[in-house]
């Protein structure tokens, strides 16, 4: 989604695939998946160590890091458009 400059004019990089916009937003939401498994572990274990910092129970930060991390799951389509609608605002330099 990244806006390249081709035959002096800018455009969104994926322009040259031949990729719909469905197929486009489940690569995205793919790759964000996978992204948010990777950061799993480390995000929850904060949050068990930051619970046990403030003198709570370590469950509790944990439980707190996987409510926070399924809102930002569930914002998925909303960010997904935003970068279709950065990628599709054309301007010219």
């Amino acid at each position: 989604m990244q806006l390249i400059t081709l035959s002096g004019t800018v455009r969104p990089a994926c322009t040259g695939i031949p990729l719909s916009y469905t197929e486009m937003s489940r690569v995205l939401a793919k790759i964000n998946l996978l992204r948010y498994a990777a950061w799993l572990p480390i995000f929850l274990g904060y949050g068990a160590m930051l619970a046990w910092r403030l003198q709570l129970a370590p469950l509790l930060g944990i439980k707190i890091a996987a409510e926070i991390l399924l809102v930002l799951i569930s914002f998925q389509p909303i960010l997904i458009v935003g970068h279709h609608s950065y990628g599709t605002t054309i301007q010219n330099a």
